[in-house]
């Protein structure tokens, strides 16, 4: 049995029907590992701190949440694109959090790439997976002594607009989040 070459029919065809056979499963596989929610580890000093992402079913939207979360990875950034809805931490105002009640070791801890989004932070995400198909963003986990919502969804605004991102966006309050959308509503209590 002689080396088959490159040129070899034979061998072309063994390639090129093992190459559909792959692409076939890997259809398969990732159908259903959209069909179920997928998480992705995110930089926190917790106990395996995660974001989520989920599809429905029926009609294929997809919900990503994270917050609890020092930095966005490369990881987030690929798990959270072509979300329809996107529930993001917007914690901290820089500023607010310098001139806060906290000690330094709080306010380094939450400022550390394993602590907390700031805004600007947020909305720098915000802007990276912004597109057409993304209709709400809801910033979450706002801290009570070192942001406002009105100024988190400032900068955040700002940011996709840089984006021309048109959908809507909004603060959650500590306990909740609401997502009203024409005669929809979605509400999750936390």
């Amino acid at each position: 049995m002689g080396l088959a070459h490159v040129g070899d029919r034979r061998h072309t065809g063994r390639l090129r029907r093992a190459h559909r056979r792959h692409h076939a499963h890997r259809r398969r596989h990732d159908r259903r590992r959209r069909d179920r929610p997928h998480a992705v580890r995110v930089p926190h000093d917790a106990a395996e701190p995660i974001g989520l992402v989920a599809t429905d079913r029926a009609s294929g939207e997809r919900v990503g949440i994270a917050y609890d979360l020092g930095t966005i990875t490369d990881a987030i950034r690929l798990a959270f694109t072509g979300l329809d809805v996107l529930v993001i931490e917007a914690n901290h105002d820089e500023r607010m959090l310098r001139c806060g009640p906290y000690p330094r070791s709080v306010t380094t801890r939450i400022a550390s790439r394993f602590g907390h989004l700031s805004n600007r932070a947020a909305a720098d995400f915000v802007r990276t997976v912004a597109h057409r198909s993304l209709r709400h963003v809801v910033l979450a986990h706002l801290s009570e002594q070192c942001n406002d919502p009105a100024l988190a969804l400032s900068v955040v605004r700002a940011a996709a607009a840089r984006a021309n991102w048109t959908g809507t966006l909004c603060a959650a309050t500590q306990d909740s989040v609401c997502i009203a959308a024409g005669a929809e509503q979605l509400s999750l209590a936390l």
